[in-house]
Protein backbone atom coordinates (compact mmCIF):
# COMPACT_ATOMS: atom_id res chain seq x y z
CA UNK A 1 0.00 0.00 0.00
CA UNK A 2 1.25 3.28 -0.58
CA UNK A 3 0.77 6.58 0.97
CA UNK A 4 -0.53 9.62 -0.12
CA UNK A 5 2.05 12.78 0.65
CA UNK A 6 -0.10 15.27 2.18
CA UNK A 7 1.06 18.85 2.24
CA UNK A 8 1.71 19.87 5.41
CA UNK A 9 -0.47 23.07 6.33
CA UNK A 10 1.18 26.33 7.54
CA UNK A 11 -0.03 27.69 10.75
CA UNK A 12 -0.90 31.18 10.24
CA UNK A 13 -0.22 33.67 13.06
CA UNK A 14 -2.79 36.98 12.98
CA UNK A 15 -0.89 40.03 12.53
CA UNK A 16 -1.67 43.32 13.70
CA UNK A 17 -3.47 45.34 11.02
CA UNK A 18 -5.22 42.00 9.37
CA UNK A 19 -8.96 42.43 9.27
CA UNK A 20 -10.42 40.90 12.12
CA UNK A 21 -6.68 40.65 14.16
CA UNK A 22 -8.74 41.52 17.62
CA UNK A 23 -11.52 39.44 16.90
CA UNK A 24 -8.87 36.84 16.65
CA UNK A 25 -7.28 37.96 19.79
CA UNK A 26 -9.78 38.68 21.73
CA UNK A 27 -11.45 35.08 21.45
CA UNK A 28 -7.90 32.93 21.64
CA UNK A 29 -7.23 35.37 25.00
CA UNK A 30 -10.63 36.20 27.23
CA UNK A 31 -8.39 38.13 29.75
CA UNK A 32 -6.93 40.69 26.89
CA UNK A 33 -10.40 41.96 26.74
CA UNK A 34 -11.20 42.11 30.22
CA UNK A 35 -7.86 43.71 31.06
CA UNK A 36 -9.34 46.35 28.04
CA UNK A 37 -12.65 46.51 29.54
CA UNK A 38 -10.69 47.39 32.57
CA UNK A 39 -8.71 50.42 31.11
CA UNK A 40 -11.68 51.62 29.78
CA UNK A 41 -13.24 51.85 32.83
CA UNK A 42 -11.05 53.44 34.95
CA UNK A 43 -10.45 55.91 32.04
CA UNK A 44 -14.32 57.10 32.58
CA UNK A 45 -13.32 57.11 36.01
CA UNK A 46 -10.02 58.83 35.73
CA UNK A 47 -11.73 61.55 33.57
CA UNK A 48 -14.21 62.35 36.06
CA UNK A 49 -11.49 62.91 39.09
CA UNK A 50 -9.67 64.68 36.00
CA UNK A 51 -12.40 67.50 36.48
CA UNK A 52 -12.47 67.78 39.99
CA UNK A 53 -8.97 68.43 39.91
CA UNK A 54 -9.43 71.47 37.33
CA UNK A 55 -11.96 72.42 39.46
CA UNK A 56 -9.31 72.49 42.66
CA UNK A 57 -6.69 73.89 40.55
CA UNK A 58 -8.77 76.89 39.72
CA UNK A 59 -10.22 77.81 43.34
CA UNK A 60 -6.58 77.07 44.81
CA UNK A 61 -4.13 78.72 42.03
CA UNK A 62 -2.34 81.03 44.58
CA UNK A 63 -3.58 80.56 48.31
CA UNK A 64 -3.52 77.01 48.71
CA UNK A 65 -0.95 75.32 46.47
CA UNK A 66 -0.74 72.80 49.46
CA UNK A 67 -4.26 71.11 48.68
CA UNK A 68 -4.03 70.98 44.69
CA UNK A 69 -0.28 69.17 44.93
CA UNK A 70 -2.41 66.95 47.63
CA UNK A 71 -4.94 66.26 45.20
CA UNK A 72 -2.17 65.68 42.54
CA UNK A 73 -0.37 62.82 44.64
CA UNK A 74 -3.58 61.65 45.15
CA UNK A 75 -4.31 61.09 41.19
CA UNK A 76 -0.69 60.15 40.93
CA UNK A 77 -0.71 57.30 43.64
CA UNK A 78 -3.97 56.43 42.26
CA UNK A 79 -2.75 56.36 38.52
CA UNK A 80 0.29 54.07 39.75
CA UNK A 81 -1.67 51.23 41.36
CA UNK A 82 -4.18 51.57 38.43
CA UNK A 83 -1.20 50.93 35.77
CA UNK A 84 0.83 48.54 38.21
CA UNK A 85 -2.62 46.20 38.18
CA UNK A 86 -3.31 46.82 34.71
CA UNK A 87 -0.10 46.53 33.12
CA UNK A 88 -0.49 49.36 31.12
CA UNK A 89 2.72 51.86 31.13
CA UNK A 90 1.39 54.62 29.78
CA UNK A 91 -1.13 55.12 33.32
CA UNK A 92 2.08 54.21 35.28
CA UNK A 93 3.92 56.93 33.62
CA UNK A 94 1.06 59.49 34.13
CA UNK A 95 1.15 58.46 38.12
CA UNK A 96 4.74 58.97 38.32
CA UNK A 97 4.58 62.43 36.90
CA UNK A 98 1.91 63.57 38.79
CA UNK A 99 3.70 62.18 42.01
CA UNK A 100 7.10 64.10 41.01
CA UNK A 101 4.86 67.21 40.54
CA UNK A 102 3.57 67.32 43.88
CA UNK A 103 6.72 66.88 45.41
CA UNK A 104 8.20 69.52 43.80
CA UNK A 105 5.15 72.05 44.34
CA UNK A 106 4.86 70.66 48.60
CA UNK A 107 8.91 71.54 48.42
CA UNK A 108 8.75 74.69 46.55
CA UNK A 109 6.30 75.22 49.68
CA UNK A 110 7.76 74.57 52.08
CA UNK A 111 11.31 76.61 51.40
CA UNK A 112 9.31 79.29 50.02
CA UNK A 113 10.47 79.57 47.16
CA UNK A 114 8.38 79.40 43.99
Amino acid sequence: MHKRHQPEMELVKPVPGDAGYGDREDKMNPVSDLRSRAIEQYASARRSLAGLEEYIAVGNRDNDALVRAGFEGFLGSLDCFAGWLLADDEISHRGQALLRRARHTEGHRRTGTS
